[in-house]
């Protein structure tokens, strides 16, 4: 979303941590215990960074810069997200 679109993009982070939240609840019964800390991780990290870009100028330019800081953002946090998945995965299946 474009980053003058704060209220979409603060509404799109609510609306996925609380499906984190009602996913958990709702599963915890029917499923083994796994550890929910990371995706609530990645979810306020998420969050933090449309607060921290919501406070930017709203001209073209500091638009282009924020889209640009933002994708380079979104692939570290998701390698970062990634790895952490296969780091609690992996010695589960060996």
């Amino acid at each position: 979303m474009r980053p003058h679109y704060v209220e979409g993009r603060i509404g799109l982070g609510i609306t996925a941590f609380l499906t984190l939240v009602a996913f958990q609840l709702t599963s915890s019964a029917t499923l083994p215990d796994v550890d929910y800390l990371i995706a609530y991780v990645f979810i306020i990290a998420a969050l933090a960074r449309v607060v921290l870009t919501s406070w930017c100028g709203a001209d073209e330019a500091a638009e282009k810069s924020i889209v640009r800081a933002d994708r380079i953002w979104v692939a570290v946090l998701l390698a970062a997200y990634l790895a952490a998945n296969a780091a609690v995965v992996l010695p589960a299946l060996v």
